[in-house]
């Protein structure tokens, strides 16, 4: 496994049923902090992801784990964090444009996205509240990063009850691998 692997919960924070918490405390990853989960402002989220990195990577390449909201916020940071990023996977961002979250979320208003220039996966629910996989998949384009179907699980959240999400982290295992076998070439 990685050295550094940092969860980035979106919006409310990942509560302690959520498969980022039980990733958490099952592989030791680090969570990124914010200062108010429930009101996001992306100007201090973003402080806040920049400083948490500076703080708390060590000298080697690092990974990011990220749901919903933190989505947004990993894209339109990148040019701020990429360097030592080996890899993003990044779960159900949300279509900021739907409407469907109840929450002033303007600051994270939709911008131009860079290519990411770093592997990745974006992993979608065919049935997320949040967004249509068309969305999904033109997001995963825009960074270019691989889009992965994962079916009918809802938001692929604590409601979507899916305990410790092994087939997710059998994923996130499976992209640290193909990073590593292009490294070695």
């Amino acid at each position: 496994m990685v050295t550094d692997t940092f969860i980035i919960p979106g919006l409310y924070g990942s509560d302690a049923t959520h498969w980022q918490s039980r990733w958490e405390k099952l592989y030791g990853f680090k969570r990124v902090m914010q200062r108010d989960w429930n009101k996001p402002v992306f100007s201090q989220w973003q402080n806040s992801l920049c400083e948490f990195l500076a703080g708390n990577r060590s000298e080697g390449d690092y990974f990011l784990v990220v749901h919903s909201l933190g989505c947004h916020l990993v894209a339109q940071s990148l040019p701020l964090i990429s360097s030592g990023l080996k890899g993003v996977f990044m779960v159900a961002p949300p279509d900021l444009e739907k409407g469907s979250i109840d929450r002033d979320l303007s600051s994270f208003a939709p911008k131009e996205i860079q290519r990411a220039d770093v592997a990745g996966y974006l992993v979608y629910s065919e049935n997320d509240p949040h967004a249509s996989p068309s969305f999904s998949e033109h997001f995963a384009a825009q960074l270019s990063i691989a889009p992965i179907n994962i079916g009918r699980c809802g938001h692929i959240n604590s409601d979507s009850n899916l305990g410790n999400w092994d087939d997710g982290f059998r994923l996130f295992q499976r992209l640290v691998k193909e990073i590593a076998s292009t490294s070695i070439k």
